[in-house]
């Protein structure tokens, strides 16, 4: 999958039904898009965290897109 069709893919894919709040780190072991970092975020944010720090592991040597439509969504927060 290229870029944009991993970042649609997961659009509702997590959910959480507790409430947060503060800030929550966020782990994930290995970054490709930054996709499933930045759904996670806005679920996150949703659910009531005022700032999402996110950590992970490992990277792909993916290229990024800054012309994309998740390059935008990371941009907007």
């Amino acid at each position: 999958m290229n870029e944009d069709e991993r970042s649609k893919a997961i659009i509702g894919c997590y959910a959480t039904e507790a409430t947060w709040s503060g800030t929550v780190l966020l782990l994930d072991d290995v970054v490709t898009t930054g996709s499933t970092l930045v759904e996670c975020s806005k679920v996150l944010s949703r659910a009531g965290a005022t700032e999402v720090i996110a950590l992970a592991l490992g990277k792909t040597q993916f290229s990024f897109d800054s012309t994309s439509a998740r390059y935008a969504a990371l941009k907007e927060g």
